[in-house]
């Protein structure tokens, strides 16, 4: 059975401090009448469990079925939110996911399908068109993952894709997974690139 089919946890990170957007709450912008944090938890609507890594807002997600999380100290960066989300995952399996990805829907299942055909992987991990890797889009065995920030030691202020140097990781093509999946929004002009695709399909 592919693991795409399996029960997976899903940790979705929410604690950048937007830099490039004046420190605004990203998650909280709106892409065609969506919240882009709703987008993203739509996305992961099938997960066994999810937990967010950042500040817990004022109106409530997922009708109680989110946990939230924050890193100590908050702004620690990705990798510590990591750290703080995955420690009570019973899963076996987890998909880490950036929190401004407006079109994520579709990409858990590419990934989780592309772990089932890699058994001795610990991480799918995409490419971008550039070629970078996009650690914070991926799949992770989450014994292996839990590892991986051990070894790293102190996770405030690492890089996410410092994770990658202790870990099997496989690459999945940027091409290979759904149309848009990797797009996130760092600027206002990201922001509106992402309304304008969604009107124009």
């Amino acid at each position: 059975m592919p693991v795409g089919q399996l029960r997976y946890a899903a940790v979705i990170l929410t604690g950048g401090g937007a830099s490039r957007m004046g420190g605004v709450d990203k998650t909280a912008l709106e892409v065609a009448g969506d919240t882009v944090l709703t987008r993203v938890l739509s996305a992961v609507d099938n997960a066994s469990e999810i937990v967010v890594a950042g500040p817990r807002p004022r109106v409530e997600f997922g009708g109680g079925r989110v946990a939230w999380v924050l890193e100590d100290p908050p702004l620690g960066g990705p990798v510590a939110g990591i750290d703080a989300a995955v420690a009570s995952l019973r899963s076996t399996v987890v998909v880490v996911l950036a929190g401004d990805l407006p079109f994520a829907d579709g990409l858990p299942a590419a990934l989780l399908d592309a772990l089932s055909l890699a058994p001795s992987a610990d991480a799918v991990v995409p490419q971008d068109v550039q070629g970078r890797w996009q650690p914070l889009a991926a799949v992770y065995r989450t014994e292996a993952l839990r590892v991986a920030l051990r070894s790293i030691g102190d996770t405030r202020g690492q890089s996410a894709r410092t994770l990658l140097k202790h870990l099997r990781v496989v690459a999945v093509l940027a091409e290979e997974l759904p149309a848009n999946s990797l797009f996130d929004i760092d600027t206002q002009s990201d922001l509106e690139e992402a309304r304008n695709r969604l009107r124009t399909g």
